[in-house]
């Protein structure tokens, strides 16, 4: 439901599995997060400063517009405003799976390349923060 999906979520956790259903160790796992949904943009970022290393590897932004299937679940983000150059003007779907009514899940519909030859699916999990009132109209 839409509604539910405007507002701030914070990053918890993810999990990181590659085609066959394997977990694999997920670098995103210890880092923090923030996505944001208005009513009609959203913006996420996310930090993994544990990597060390100091490159735009270690931080991911993107906003854009981004619409709603309701029927199948599915946030399709609209890039168009991104850290990395590739992603801009692309559109990236995200099952969602609401826990309750401040917890949920994305999980990207398409698979991702991590690496050079590892094909991967990662569910990260927010949680909403209380307190935080986005203006919708």
């Amino acid at each position: 439901m839409l509604k539910n999906l405007v507002g701030a979520w914070k990053f918890l956790s993810s999990e990181m599995t590659d085609e066959y259903g394997t977990s694999l160790p997920d670098p995103v796992n210890e880092g923090t997060g923030l996505l944001l949904y208005t009513q009609h943009y959203m913006s996420a970022q996310l930090s993994m400063p544990q990597l060390g290393k100091g490159l735009v590897q270690d931080y991911i932004a993107y906003s854009g517009s981004y619409t709603f299937d309701a029927d199948r679940q599915i946030v399709t983000h609209h890039i168009e405003i991104a850290n990395f150059p590739k992603a801009v003007v692309t559109s990236v779907e995200r099952e969602v799976h609401y826990i309750d009514d401040n917890k949920m899940t994305l999980r990207n519909v398409q698979p991702e390349k991590y690496g050079s030859d590892v094909t991967i699916f990662r569910k990260l999990l927010w949680e909403k923060i209380d307190g935080v009132e986005l203006r919708t109209g």
